[in-house]
């Protein structure tokens, strides 16, 4: 069975849906913050502002966390960013010069 969600907004960037699967991000329909949905209620669950104007959603960290990417502190360089539904930063998992090519690759490990 499938189910249309007409009201939560476009997903955008990595992985929408949550490890478990029951919650999904998109951007909201405002096009200002991320929204964090009940896959089976529907019901918004949180609403993260963007961290950065330039910045761009990655995926989900763990149920409570997203990972996002940012501009960095000096020119020239981004961050992978852990952030909490809320938006504040709990980690910097990266923080990378923008002019070397770089491939980064996460996996979540289920029990860590």
């Amino acid at each position: 069975m499938s189910k249309t969600m007409h009201w939560v907004g476009h997903p955008k960037g990595g992985e929408w849906f949550s490890p478990s699967g029951a919650r999904l991000a998109t951007i909201c329909p405002s096009g200002k913050e991320y929204c964090v949905w009940d896959v089976r209620t529907g019901a918004r669950q949180a609403t993260v502002p963007f961290t950065k104007g330039e910045g761009a959603f990655l995926g989900w960290f763990n149920e409570k966390h997203l990972l996002v990417q940012d501009p960095g502190k000096k020119k020239g360089t981004m961050q992978i960013k852990i952030i909490d539904l809320l938006g504040r930063t709990t980690r910097v998992l990266a923080d990378l010069a923008t002019d070397k090519p770089h491939m980064l690759q996460f996996a979540y490990q289920p029990g860590s």
